[in-house]
């Protein structure tokens, strides 16, 4: 006579409700504590969110968002800086390429900027820095200026050489 075979599954019997329920409420408090609470940004991660916003808005020409992130005493003086952006010449990136904090209300931003004249084609990069204090929970930029790189970015005057005139052959219409 040949044997019977093994039952397809097992059905657990051992272990009463309670160690059940123990074992499901050990998993979700594990599962709880991997996941952590939420740790507020620290001020360095403040500053650079402040200072990103505030060069992507430049970037883009929303000017107003870009001088509601400066400080109200700097503002006037931000917006002369910045009125030839996007007219006149034309933004390619901005880059956030560096951030210290001076202490926990004041870092100093390093920006590079790429650019280029309406009418050249040569990209030009300029770094500028910042200023930033923390006034009551907001960052502002309290100062700005170029630090390195091509001159041109807010309006001085350089000398670009003569434009090279267009070299098409003159043409004739036959009626």
């Amino acid at each position: 006579m040949r044997p019977s075979a093994p039952p397809a599954f097992r059905l657990e019997t051992e272990g009463s409700p309670f160690r059940n329920v123990l074992s499901a409420s050990g998993v979700l408090l594990a599962a709880a504590l991997l996941t952590g609470c939420p740790t507020p940004p620290t001020p360095k991660q403040k500053a650079n969110e402040a200072a990103d916003e505030l060069n992507d808005a430049a970037r883009w020409g929303r000017l107003d968002v870009a001088a509601g992130r400066s400080a109200p005493k700097e503002r006037d003086a931000f917006l002369k800086r910045h009125a030839g952006w996007n007219n006149g010449l034309r933004i390619v990136d901005t880059e956030l390429a560096g951030l210290s904090l001076d202490d926990p209300v004041h870092a100093t931003v390093r920006v590079d900027v790429s650019w280029l004249f309406d009418d050249d084609t040569t990209l030009r990069v300029t770094r500028l820095e910042q200023k930033w204090s923390d006034a009551e929970g907001n960052w502002v930029m309290e100062s700005e200026k170029r630090i390195g790189g091509a001159l041109g970015l807010f309006g001085e005057k350089i000398d670009r050489g003569d434009k090279k005139k267009d070299t098409h052959f003159p043409t004739r219409t036959i009626r």
